[in-house]
């Protein structure tokens, strides 16, 4: 299982369960040491609105790796958090540290299916190629 490494020449973020960071105009975000925060609506608000002064408002393509302490989030936030993210997202690659986060992970989409690229990883470089190879597609598409 590759992991994600915080470089130490870049500026990272904080946000309420991760570290965030950007290079080569992907975002990555990795969990913080610690126990997860079961975050409330209000939580979410405050990381969404970092996540936007972080990338400008922009949408990012994304390698998350899961937190091992995760849980599928109850039903009345399920739907909030997805419209949340479809505010950001362009591509998101899940790296699952393990069954159970895949599990979480599965859950949450299987209930909410995401209305951008999604794709879970083992490693940090089959991630990249994905998140790479969906930005071509769609540059081309657009092209057409």
């Amino acid at each position: 299982m590759s992991t994600l490494l915080i470089p130490t020449d870049i500026k990272t973020h904080e946000l309420s369960n991760s570290i965030v960071w950007i290079e080569d105009d992907i975002l990555f975000s990795k969990p913080k040491p610690g126990p997860f925060i079961h975050s409330t609506r209000e939580i979410m608000l405050e990381d969404l609105h970092k996540f936007k002064q972080i990338t400008g408002g922009k949408k990012m393509c994304m390698i998350i790796e899961g937190h091992p302490q995760a849980e599928t989030p109850p039903k009345e936030d399920r739907d909030f958090i997805s419209d949340k993210l479809s505010e950001v997202t362009k591509a998101m690659a899940i790296l699952t540290p393990s069954a159970v986060s895949r599990m979480v992970a599965n859950l949450f989409f299987l209930f909410k299916p995401a209305p951008y690229p999604m794709k879970m990883f083992v490693n940090v470089s089959d991630a990249k190629a994905w998140l790479q190879d969906c930005l071509k597609r769609k540059n081309d598409s657009i092209m057409i």
